[in-house]
């Protein structure tokens, strides 16, 4: 919730561990990548940055309008204001839906087999529920059908104007190369 946010200013000068995937090519020209593990400090500008996310997040929760991205490493809060922009919702009456990227496009592709309930009715709950929340955009390598899901969903969406916040480890630049198709919607400021 917003009430146990921590907002970490005491951790200021303090290191944090972050693991991070590097990507370059090799001598061949193919693609690969390698996870290293940086040592940084936590800096003043860090938890500035933090409380300008974090009230960004209370004035989503308190009128949800447009889009929200939250970009940044891990360990930074970027789950906890999903999850906190999603119980407050939730606690006023509000429905949504708050789900890890990977583990959405599991659950759709499940539905293929299930006769209880169809693809058709779990992408409609999806692209139609009041408030979208969407955790871990770049968690793992997506299949093309996988990214064309996360398109239907989010174009709907944008289309609709319907109020949706994304969470992701990647950079602006990561985005725009991984996920060229959804960087244009998740990105459009109108």
């Amino acid at each position: 919730t917003f009430g146990n946010f921590d907002d970490r200013n005491d951790e200021i000068g303090q290191e944090f561990r972050l693991r991070i995937t590097k990507e370059y090519k090799d001598r061949y020209g193919k693609k690969q990548k390698e996870s290293v593990v940086e040592i940084t400090k936590i800096t003043s500008e860090d938890i500035k940055s933090l409380e300008i996310a974090f009230k960004a997040a209370l004035e989503f929760a308190e009128k949800p309008d447009g889009w929200l991205v939250f970009l940044g490493t891990s360990g930074c809060g970027k789950t906890h204001f999903l999850a906190s922009i999603g119980n407050y919702r939730l606690s006023s009456g509000s429905p949504a839906i708050l789900a890890d990227v990977p583990d959405l496009l599991d659950y759709l592709r499940a539905t293929f087999s299930s006769s209880v309930v169809s693809y058709q009715q779990r992408i409609s709950e999806v692209k139609t529920t009041p408030l979208l929340l969407l955790d871990s955009l770049g968690k793992g390598q997506p299949s093309a059908w996988g990214v064309e899901k996360l398109y239907q969903i989010l174009n709907y969406r944008y289309y609709k104007k319907l109020p949706t916040v994304i969470a992701s480890h990647l950079t602006l630049e990561e985005m725009e190369t991984e996920y060229s198709v959804l960087a244009s919607r998740l990105l459009d400021t109108n």
